[in-house]
C-alpha cells in the first residue's frame, strides 16, 4: 500500500519528529504483555548517549491524522549501525513493571491490606508523578480482588498481574470471562485499564472476507483442555471433566487453596469453561481494521464452514518500510457447545 495514499507514520523520539524513518515494527500480543516497537532510522544528528530511556511515540497515520499515538514507551536498547540507528522500545507500563522498575516493598508496615488491585496502581502510579504514565482511565471490575495479606517485593505490575488472573467473571457459568490489563494512549499521557473479555456472541467490531479486508487467511486448529485437576487443604485431589477428548486428553492444573471438594469444584469448572472457545488460531492479514483493539470480536465470512464465525482479536502486529504498511491480526476462539460438557464427579 502506497504511504502517499494510504499512511503517513510519524516517529517522536523525546518529542522529536523523526525525519529519516527506515521501517517500524510495532507489536501487541495482549494477555498482560507490555507492547513493543522497533525502528531503522537513518539520523545521525541523534546522541547515542541520550537514547537509553528517551521516550517514544509513534503515529500510524492510516487515512487520516491521529490525534493519539498508537505507542507510548522508552527505548530500552539501540544499535546504530553507520549512518542508521535501529531502536527497540517497550510501552509505559515498563516503569512499574520488569527488572528495571523500582521494586514496591509491601510489608506488614506498608501494605494494601482490604485495598484492590487498581487502588494498590493507583498508589503506585500517582506517587511516581511521572508526565507520561497516569490513572486516568485506571477501572475496578465487577468483583474486586482485593491486596490483603500479600506481602512481598517486587515491580507493581507484576503483582497486580498475578492478582487480576485470579479474577473472572462467572455471572453465566457456560461462559466465564477473565480480565487483563491494557494500555491506552492518549493525547499527553498513557493509562492503564483493565479489560473484561467479551462474549464471543458479542456484535462485531469488524467483518472480513476476501472482498473486504482479507489479504491472506492461514489457521490451525488447537486442542482445547478436556479436564482440570486441583487438590484440596487436605490432600483429596478433584477433577472436572467434560466430553469424551475425541481429539486426546489435554489437562490443566489449577493451583489454590480450597477448604473442600465442592469448593475445588467449582474453582474448577469455569476455569477449564474458560478455555473451551480456543480451539482455533487464526492469522489475518488485513488491509483494514488497523486500529481494532485487542479483545475486539471480528467476524470472518468465508467459503470455509470451518472457519466461518466470530472471534476475538488476541493480538496484533503493524510493520512499516518502503513506503508500504501491512497489519496482521491473531484471531481466535469459537463459542462452545454447552451441550457437550460432561461434569465428572
Amino acid at each position: 500500500m502506497s504511504q502517499n495514499i494510504y499512511c503517513k507514520p510519524v516517529l517522536k523520539i523525546n518529542n522529536v519528529e523523526v525525519q529519516h524513518l527506515d521501517s517500524v515494527k510495532f507489536s501487541d500480543t495482549g494477555n498482560n504483555q507490555l507492547q513493543k516497537l522497533s525502528a531503522t532510522i537513518t539520523e545521525p544528528d541523534f546522541e547515542n548517549s541520550k537514547l537509553f530511556n528517551a521516550s517514544v511515540e509513534f503515529y500510524l497515520n492510516y487515512g487520516s491524522s491521529d490525534g493519539c499515538p498508537i505507542f507510548r514507551g522508552f527505548i530500552k536498547d539501540f544499535n546504530p549501525s553507520g549512518t542508521k540507528l535501529t531502536i527497540n522500545a517497550l510501552d509505559v507500563r515498563t516503569l512499574i513493571s520488569g527488572q528495571n522498575a523500582f521494586p514496591v516493598v509491601i510489608d506488614d508496615k506498608k501494605n494494601y491490606d482490604g485495598q484492590s488491585v487498581p487502588a494498590f496502581l493507583m498508589d503506585v502510579i500517582d506517587s511516581m508523578n511521572h508526565d507520561l504514565l497516569k490513572t486516568t482511565t485506571l477501572n475496578d471490575i465487577d468483583k474486586p480482588v482485593f491486596m490483603t495479606n500479600i506481602r512481598e517485593t517486587g515491580s507493581a505490575y507484576d503483582i497486580a498481574v498475578r492478582e487480576i488472573n485470579k479474577a473472572l467473571d462467572e455471572s453465566d457459568l457456560f461462559s466465564p470471562l477473565s480480565f487483563e490489563f491494557d494500555v491506552v494512549h492518549l493525547e499527553n499521557h498513557s493509562s492503564i485499564k483493565i479489560i473484561k473479555q467479551k462474549l464471543i456472541t458479542s456484535s462485531p467490531s469488524q467483518n472480513f472476507s476476501y472482498h473486504d479486508g482479507i489479504i491472506t487467511c492461514t489457521y490451525k486448529d488447537r486442542v482445547s483442555p478436556s479436564f482440570g485437576i486441583t487438590d484440596t487443604e487436605d490432600g483429596s485431589q478433584v477433577v472436572f471433566e467434560y466430553g469424551n477428548a475425541p481429539r486426546g486428553n489435554v489437562g490443566i492444573n489449577i493451583k489454590g487453596q480450597f477448604k473442600s471438594r465442592g469448593h475445588a469444584k467449582e474453582a474448577l469448572i469455569p476455569r477449564v469453561l474458560h478455555l473451551q472457545d480456543t480451539e482455533k488460531d487464526i492469522s489475518l492479514q488485513v488491509s483494514k481494521g488497523f486500529y481494532t483493539n485487542l479483545g475486539d470480536i471480528v467476524k470472518i465470512n468465508v467459503n470455509d464452514d470451518n472457519l466461518n464465525g466470530q472471534y476475538r482479536v488476541t493480538s496484533k502486529n503493524i510493520s512499516f518500510a518502503k513506503q508500504n504498511v501491512q497489519c496482521n491480526l491473531q484471531l481466535n476462539k469459537k463459542p462452545i457447545i454447552v451441550s457437550d460438557y460432561i461434569l465428572a464427579a
